[in-house]
């Protein structure tokens, strides 16, 4: 039997699987309850924990990598590594995202149908991330409907000299921001900003 390997195979009329073979021959496993597989276009996407080791010999299973395989298993591209294999993470067509939250920043790691391309840091000082994953995908397609949300701590003070409410950000696929709800959003005008704070969650 296989533990941990992605297979293929044939799904037949009455739910069966014919001709089952493995594709990925990793165990596949991360951290976080949203992760899954992804498939776009001719590739398989998925998390692995590391195999390196740290100078004592010892292999670093909480770190994680994010890899890519085609579909017919012959060839596969490791995308990004990253410290640990509780990141949030959304696999698109254009690009890996994740959330690394001890820094407070989301880094795009971009791929074609080819190549594995450079990562970007594409927001810091980020407090929250809402990556939908429950969305209709069409690949090769661009959608406004194809994006995630993003929180920033609030850059106003109140009376008391305390940071109040937050910002609100949607990003989409090719790594372009734009802020849906900041501190005065829902404050009337003339009216006194620290009577309307909201945090958005």
């Amino acid at each position: 039997g296989y533990k941990g390997s992605i297979m293929k195979g044939t799904l037949k009329e009455d739910g069966s699987v014919a001709g089952a073979e493995v594709v990925v021959p990793k165990m596949f496993y991360n951290g976080q309850a949203d992760g899954g597989l992804y498939v776009f276009g001719n590739w398989i996407y998925y998390t692995s924990p590391s195999t390196d080791t740290n100078s004592e010999g010892t292999v670093l299973t909480s770190r994680q990598v994010f890899f890519r395989t085609k579909t017919d298993g012959t060839d596969t591209q490791q995308i990004a590594a990253v410290a640990a294999n509780t990141y949030e993470y959304l696999f698109t067509p254009s690009g890996l995202f994740y959330y690394d939250s001890s820094n407070g920043q989301i880094v795009k790691v971009a791929y074609s149908e080819s190549a594995v391309g450079a990562s970007s840091v594409i927001a810091e000082d980020v407090t929250d991330v809402m990556f939908v994953k429950d969305g209709e995908y069409a690949y090769g397609e661009s959608r406004s409907s194809d994006m995630f949300f993003y929180t920033k701590a609030g850059d106003t003070k109140n009376d008391a000299d305390v940071l109040y409410g937050n910002r609100v950000y949607a990003c989409n696929y090719e790594g372009k921001s734009v802020l849906l709800i900041d501190n005065t959003t829902y404050v009337p005008e003339g009216a006194v900003a620290a009577q309307y704070q909201y945090t958005v969650t």
